[in-house]
Protein backbone atom coordinates (compact mmCIF):
# COMPACT_ATOMS: atom_id res chain seq x y z
CA UNK A 1 0.00 0.00 0.00
CA UNK A 2 1.68 3.47 -1.50
CA UNK A 3 1.86 6.19 1.64
CA UNK A 4 -0.45 8.73 1.78
CA UNK A 5 2.43 11.23 1.57
CA UNK A 6 4.94 10.66 -0.57
CA UNK A 7 8.12 12.84 -1.05
CA UNK A 8 8.42 14.19 -4.52
CA UNK A 9 11.07 16.11 -6.28
CA UNK A 10 10.52 19.65 -7.04
CA UNK A 11 12.02 22.36 -8.97
CA UNK A 12 12.53 25.37 -7.13
CA UNK A 13 14.49 28.52 -7.99
CA UNK A 14 16.38 30.68 -5.57
CA UNK A 15 14.81 33.99 -4.66
CA UNK A 16 18.00 35.50 -4.24
CA UNK A 17 19.72 34.87 -7.30
CA UNK A 18 16.41 35.43 -9.32
CA UNK A 19 16.20 39.20 -7.51
CA UNK A 20 19.96 39.17 -8.64
CA UNK A 21 19.50 38.41 -12.03
CA UNK A 22 16.63 41.16 -12.27
CA UNK A 23 18.93 43.84 -11.16
CA UNK A 24 21.79 43.16 -13.00
CA UNK A 25 19.20 42.74 -16.03
CA UNK A 26 17.93 46.13 -14.95
CA UNK A 27 21.27 47.53 -14.61
CA UNK A 28 22.17 46.36 -18.53
CA UNK A 29 18.66 47.48 -19.75
CA UNK A 30 19.40 50.81 -18.92
CA UNK A 31 22.77 51.07 -19.30
CA UNK A 32 21.97 49.39 -23.17
CA UNK A 33 20.01 53.25 -23.65
CA UNK A 34 22.53 55.11 -22.01
CA UNK A 35 25.92 54.03 -22.96
CA UNK A 36 25.05 52.42 -25.98
CA UNK A 37 26.41 48.83 -25.30
CA UNK A 38 25.38 47.53 -28.27
CA UNK A 39 26.46 47.75 -31.60
CA UNK A 40 24.11 50.29 -33.17
CA UNK A 41 23.23 47.84 -36.35
CA UNK A 42 20.96 46.55 -33.71
CA UNK A 43 19.35 49.56 -32.85
CA UNK A 44 16.83 49.71 -29.69
CA UNK A 45 16.04 46.14 -29.96
CA UNK A 46 18.60 44.55 -27.08
CA UNK A 47 17.60 47.10 -24.65
CA UNK A 48 13.52 45.27 -25.65
CA UNK A 49 15.15 41.62 -25.10
CA UNK A 50 16.43 42.52 -21.88
CA UNK A 51 13.03 44.58 -20.70
CA UNK A 52 11.70 41.33 -21.33
CA UNK A 53 14.47 39.29 -19.36
CA UNK A 54 14.03 41.39 -16.66
CA UNK A 55 10.17 40.75 -16.41
CA UNK A 56 11.13 37.09 -16.73
CA UNK A 57 13.19 37.65 -13.79
CA UNK A 58 10.18 39.60 -11.94
CA UNK A 59 8.05 36.78 -12.40
CA UNK A 60 9.97 34.00 -11.54
CA UNK A 61 11.30 35.86 -8.34
CA UNK A 62 7.52 36.12 -7.24
CA UNK A 63 7.08 32.55 -8.26
CA UNK A 64 9.68 30.28 -7.67
CA UNK A 65 8.17 27.05 -8.56
CA UNK A 66 6.84 28.12 -12.08
CA UNK A 67 7.67 26.00 -14.87
CA UNK A 68 9.69 27.57 -17.36
CA UNK A 69 6.81 27.08 -20.28
CA UNK A 70 4.39 28.70 -17.81
CA UNK A 71 6.76 31.44 -17.08
CA UNK A 72 7.76 31.82 -20.51
CA UNK A 73 3.98 32.49 -21.92
CA UNK A 74 3.17 34.69 -18.93
CA UNK A 75 6.02 37.06 -19.30
CA UNK A 76 4.89 36.92 -22.94
CA UNK A 77 1.52 38.27 -22.22
CA UNK A 78 2.80 41.07 -20.38
CA UNK A 79 5.14 42.06 -23.04
CA UNK A 80 2.56 41.82 -25.31
CA UNK A 81 -0.22 43.62 -23.36
CA UNK A 82 2.38 46.16 -22.14
CA UNK A 83 3.11 46.60 -26.16
CA UNK A 84 -0.25 47.08 -27.10
CA UNK A 85 -1.04 49.83 -24.14
CA UNK A 86 1.40 52.30 -26.20
CA UNK A 87 -1.53 52.18 -29.02
CA UNK A 88 -4.06 53.67 -25.79
CA UNK A 89 -3.67 57.62 -25.53
CA UNK A 90 -5.03 58.69 -22.42
CA UNK A 91 -3.62 61.69 -21.06
CA UNK A 92 -2.58 59.86 -17.87
CA UNK A 93 -0.66 57.96 -19.62
CA UNK A 94 0.60 59.84 -22.17
CA UNK A 95 2.13 61.79 -18.81
CA UNK A 96 3.53 59.18 -17.07
CA UNK A 97 4.89 57.91 -20.88
CA UNK A 98 6.72 61.32 -20.53
CA UNK A 99 8.27 60.58 -17.13
CA UNK A 100 11.74 58.96 -16.60
CA UNK A 101 10.31 55.81 -15.09
CA UNK A 102 7.30 55.68 -17.26
CA UNK A 103 9.24 55.87 -20.35
CA UNK A 104 11.28 52.68 -19.25
CA UNK A 105 8.19 50.48 -17.88
CA UNK A 106 5.69 51.51 -20.85
CA UNK A 107 7.51 53.17 -23.96
CA UNK A 108 6.35 55.51 -26.36
CA UNK A 109 5.71 53.95 -29.75
CA UNK A 110 4.24 50.54 -31.02
CA UNK A 111 6.07 48.21 -32.87
CA UNK A 112 5.81 44.91 -34.15
CA UNK A 113 9.87 44.31 -33.86
CA UNK A 114 9.27 45.26 -30.45
CA UNK A 115 7.40 42.04 -29.80
CA UNK A 116 9.98 40.13 -31.76
CA UNK A 117 12.70 41.55 -29.16
CA UNK A 118 10.62 40.54 -26.46
CA UNK A 119 10.68 37.06 -27.49
CA UNK A 120 14.21 37.02 -27.82
CA UNK A 121 14.45 38.05 -24.50
CA UNK A 122 12.73 35.47 -23.38
CA UNK A 123 13.97 32.69 -25.10
CA UNK A 124 17.59 33.50 -23.37
CA UNK A 125 15.72 33.81 -20.22
CA UNK A 126 14.52 30.51 -20.39
CA UNK A 127 17.83 29.12 -21.18
CA UNK A 128 19.11 30.97 -18.18
CA UNK A 129 16.75 29.55 -16.17
CA UNK A 130 17.35 26.19 -17.34
CA UNK A 131 20.82 26.31 -17.09
CA UNK A 132 21.80 27.77 -14.01
CA UNK A 133 18.90 28.66 -12.03
CA UNK A 134 16.52 25.82 -11.59
CA UNK A 135 17.61 23.41 -8.60
CA UNK A 136 16.06 19.71 -7.23
CA UNK A 137 14.65 20.52 -3.69
CA UNK A 138 12.66 17.71 -1.65
CA UNK A 139 9.33 18.84 -0.36
CA UNK A 140 9.29 16.50 2.94
CA UNK A 141 5.59 15.59 3.93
Amino acid sequence: MKPYFTSTPSKRRSRALCAAAFVLTLAAGYFSRKLSIFPVAFGKYPGDALWALMVYWLIVCIRPTLSIPKAALITLAVSVAVEFLKLVQTPWLIAARHSTFGALIFGHIFSWNNIIAYAVGIVIGTALDYLFLRRRSVNVS
